[in-house]
């Protein structure tokens, strides 16, 4: 049973039919005010001639043309009284309802008016007694919303006047036929008011006809274009099912696939009706179209999808003298995705983001993220000299330049191009200083294309321009460590000044004023920043080349080791006071029976209140003091640190112990390891220059120790945004505990599901919205879908979206590509990031809250973030399936002498929990042993 359509009665008093309206329309006559009348095929056919494809002649009854008969015959009123006193309908009284009203229809006489209005538009248009096609196009049909095919019937190769209106009344009652009527229910559509045109077409005599879709009808995929076609006239694909030839191309790059199919018969026209014939056998197995014809249908269907915005599914026919005539064009149904078709085309990247904020990440996190990325994007533009004017005209790319998707931050990669661009000169160079500024093919704003300049534009106005950047660069780059002091200093100031703070003693206005503050005195400073990456980035490539072209690296990994032993990181700080009290704890024969007995959450209570341990709980105090912003992922606002948990430290210095190997804790034995390393690596890169090429040597030393000079200073700067992020963390609990105070919010925690902007507008009383606790109701619903989302239901790293990001969007990449398996040696291949070579057990780890305890094995992850960082000390090496060299994960596991390879594709997929394998830092590669893994 189905539920009672809407009473039809009701709606056919509505919307009276205009005086004016046409009841026979022609192709060549018919304007944008006619639309409505046309029906679905007709309106596709309208659009199709009006973006310049070639259509074969027709002319249109109307929909006013059938409900102007229905109306003068009274049928109208008895179909509507029909189906209105039928309901709910079961299948045998819809199908008595669609017999009833049929015979009516048969019986029906066309109006004489009418009819002569069929005829002179048949004469006009030269038809006389050519086969023509007679196809329904009810209003409804071929839209979004149904496709109705198959539905309604059309007829083909209809000759006469008489015929045509005979063809015409079949159409009409077709639209009241059981299969019309089960369809309308099925899609909540109302049974009575059936709004039926029917196009009448001159019949295209075919020697290959088909379809053409402009989306994958099978996997929805819209980035393919996939073509059936056959001999004869398109009724052997579309209502026989004959066999047909099917071609697949890439929409980007056109690349195609071809599939030939033993076509052994065709229909064709013969005598008023279709018959079916064979195919000569020269014919059966080649191609119905030649790759010509292929690529220019392709070339059609992407321009006509581009014009109506949505994936097409488009008719054709293809005479003996090659002329390709479109017969129809209707949007594809049942796709999550429109594609390409519907423009503003925005490649999405996870990638970069996701070594400080893996996972879903919380509103409160992304606004604060937002807005540093939108300042840094303004000290970007002040750095390249690009004119204030052009960034202000541009400020929507500065706007959206970070997007959240899924609860997971993403780079908008084409604004990420599109302000690059803006780059004064960067025409002159544009592929190489693209790479230097790391940005990739996919990125690049492919419906704006660059255009290449002249010669003279070239030379006398880009070169100039980009001369001024460099100048402007090299200026930069002699005042860049004055300026990185400047700032460092200036974030050591205020980290003393809001020390010196009780916040939760402080009203919310007073808070608003120390955050005003910040972004005033530190993060509206970060130009600094910048131009060290930068640098950094430029002179790190030199070095890699040099040490290739000069000392013979072929391996890559010396740059690595001439870094490793830098003194004095801010990074690997907090990794060495940690191993300096594992190192303490293990030479306190109580204190270690205690730590290996014990579980991390009772040696937090039990530790502080032993007298015994007292110098060891100071020192743990100290740590949780001096870094109260580390925590497992310590960039997330919303995480809890150390300090709300020192269990979890407690549990890092147990997994230390448990390696046995107490020396190498030992941090002055560490970092004389890391200063042995060092030299021998210099000992190899200066040994391989002549001594007497003194001015090689003289700038390969310039070269490294300004390479290590940025690197040290970038990893202060990462220090120095963990400490800002620690600052703003404890300024908002703060916030959020007088809100829950004072009933603005359910608990303090709630803060973080607002956004920054949300909670600044609510303390200035500029707020749109004052019920902060319904906003965070709305948002936690959407957090909490996100943090349950598996598998195909996650965004995944990398994608495109078309459209408005948020609808119609799946937010996957275009190919899931397979892990690769092991090449033929069984290796996996990576980067290598630090040297050394390692035999043991993979530890496989989705997050650092999984390790438990950790006892020398080898840590494999996907990615790896800062939160990483104190579990490293308890493992022999390191291998990350995602990540680049100068991460900051990398760096610190490279200062600590870590065997450590990045970049390895697969690595999660190919090795398992406890299989034992190994490691060559230095060569980059992975070399399983065995199959089988360890019990655990």
């Amino acid at each position: 049973m189905v539920s009672e359509p809407l009473q039809a009665t009701e709606r056919l008093h509505e919307d009276p039919l205009p005086p004016e309206a046409p009841l026979v329309l022609l192709h060549t006559g018919t304007g944008r005010e006619d639309l409505p009348f046309l029906g679905g095929k007709g309106r596709g056919l309208f659009k199709l001639e009006a973006m310049g494809q070639r259509v074969p002649p027709w002319y249109a009854v109307t929909t006013a043309a059938f409900r102007h008969v229905l109306a003068e015959t009274g049928l109208a009123e008895r179909i509507a009284g029909r189906l209105a006193r039928q309901g709910p309908f079961s299948r045998e009284v819809l199908r008595a309802a669609a017999e009833e009203i049929q015979d009516w229809l048969r019986n029906l006489a066309i109006p004489a008016g009418l009819a002569r209005e069929i005829a002179a538009a048949h004469e006009e248009l030269g038809f006389g007694g050519d086969p023509v096609a007679v196809r329904s196009s009810a209003a409804d049909e071929d839209g979004t919303g149904g496709s109705f095919a198959g539905v309604h019937d059309s007829f083909l190769a209809v000759r006469g006047a008489r015929a045509v209106l005979e063809a015409i009344r079949d159409v009409w009652v077709s639209g009241y036929g059981e299969r019309a009527l089960s369809y309308r229910l099925a899609q909540g559509m109302p049974l009575a008011r059936t709004e039926m045109a029917v196009i009448v077409q001159r019949m295209v005599p075919a020697r290959v006809s088909g379809v053409l879709f402009t989306a994958d009808p099978v996997t929805g995929d819209t980035q393919r274009i996939v073509i059936s076609s056959l001999y004869g006239l398109g009724e052997g694909l579309v209502g026989l099912g004959l066999d047909a030839d099917r071609y697949v191309l890439d929409k980007e790059t056109l690349t195609l696939e071809t599939t030939l199919a033993d076509k052994r018969e065709r229909v064709v026209p013969a005598a008023g009706e279709l018959v079916r014939e064979a195919v000569t056998p020269e014919e059966q197995g080649a191609s119905s179209l030649a790759r010509e014809q292929v690529l220019a249908l392709a070339r059609a269907g992407l321009a006509i999808e581009r014009r109506l915005g949505k994936p097409q599914d488009v008719e054709f026919a293809v005479d003996s003298e090659g002329n390709v005539f479109f017969l129809q064009t209707r949007p594809m149904t049942g796709l999550a995705e429109d594609g390409p078709a519907a423009g503003n085309r925005i490649f999405w990247d996870h990638q970069n983001w996701a070594e400080n904020y893996p996972g879903v990440t919380l509103p409160m996190t992304y606004s604060v993220t937002r807005h540093m990325e939108k300042v840094t994007f303004h000290c970007f533009g002040d750095m390249m000299r690009i004119p204030r004017k052009k960034i202000e005209t541009f400020q929507a790319v500065h706007e959206t330049s970070l997007g959240y998707i899924g609860g997971r931050f993403y780079t908008h990669g084409i604004n990420r191009y599109r302000l690059n661009r803006m780059i004064p000169g960067i025409s002159f160079r544009r592929q190489e200083l693209l790479n230097l500024l790391v940005i990739r093919p996919e990125e690049v704003d492919r419906e704006t294309p660059d255009p290449e300049p002249g010669t003279l534009r070239r030379y006398f106005v880009e070169l100039p321009a980009l001369a001024r950047v460099f100048a402007g660069l090299g200026r930069d780059f002699l005042r860049v460590h004055g300026m990185v002091e400047d700032l460092l200093k200036a974030a050591r100031h205020f980290q003393e000044k809001c020390a010196a703070m009780d916040f939760r003693s402080m009203q919310p206005h007073e808070l608003i004023e120390v955050y005003t503050e910040v972004e005033l005195k530190l993060i509206s400073r970060w130009k600094a920043p910048l131009i060290n990456v930068l640098c950094l980035r430029f002179l790190w490539v030199n070095l890699k080349r040099l040490c290739a072209v000069w000392c013979g690296d072929t391996a890559g990994s010396l740059p690595h080791q001439l870094l490793r032993g830098e003194e004095g990181s801010e990074s690997a700080r907090p990794v060495k006071m940690l191993l300096a009290l594992a190192h303490q704890a293990s030479r306190d024969p109580d204190l270690l029976a205690l730590f290996r007995g014990a579980t991390p959450e009772e040696l937090a209570r039990r530790v502080p209140a032993d007298p015994r341990f007292a110098g060891f709980a100071h020192g743990v105090q100290e740590y949780l003091d001096l870094f109260y912003f580390k925590g497992p992922e310590e960039m997330k606002l919303e995480d809890v640190t150390y300090r709300d948990r020192p269990e979890l430290l407690y549990q890092l210095i147990q997994g230390y112990l448990e390696q046995g190997e107490f020396e190498a804790l030992d941090p002055e034995v560490a970092a004389e390891r890391e200063r042995q390393a060092r030299r021998e690596a210099e000992e190899r890169a200066f040994g391989a220059i002549p001594r007497g090429l003194l001015p090689r040597r003289a700038f390969f030393h310039w070269l490294l120790k300004h390479v290590r000079a940025l690197d040290r200073h970038r990893e202060e700067f990462k220090f120095m945004r963990l400490q800002l992020m620690g600052l703003l963390r404890d300024l908002l609990r703060s916030l959020g505990e007088r809100f829950a105070a004072d009933g603005v919010l359910d608990q303090p925690r709630d803060i973080f599901y607002l956004t920054l902007g949300e909670v600044l507008d609510f303390v200035r009383g500029t707020a749109v919205t004052s019920d902060l606790r319904g906003l965070v109701a709305v948002r936690r619903r959407e957090i909490d879908a996100y943090a349950a989302a598996q598998g195909e239901e996650k965004p995944d790293d990398q994608f495109e979206t078309f459209g408005v990001p948020y609808h119609r969007n799946r937010f996957k990449a275009r190919q899931k590509a397979k892990p690769p398996a092991p090449a033929a040696n069984g290796r996996l291949r990576g980067t290598g990031c630090s040297q050394g070579r390692v035999t043991g057990r993979v530890r496989l780890l989705r997050s650092p809250e999984d390790a438990g305890r950790l006892s020398g094995e080898i840590l494999a992850v996907e990615r790896i973030h800062p939160g990483w960082l104190p579990l490293l000390p308890a493992v022999s090496g390191l291998l990350v399936e995602r990540g680049e060299i100068l991460s900051h994960s990398a760096t610190v596991a490279r200062e600590m002498g870590i065997p450590t390879i990045v970049g390895i594709p697969g690595l999660t997929s190919v090795l398992r929990d406890g299989q034992r394998v190994t490691m060559d830092g230095g060569e980059g590669t992975v070399l399983p042993l065995e199959d089988e893994v360890s019990p655990r």
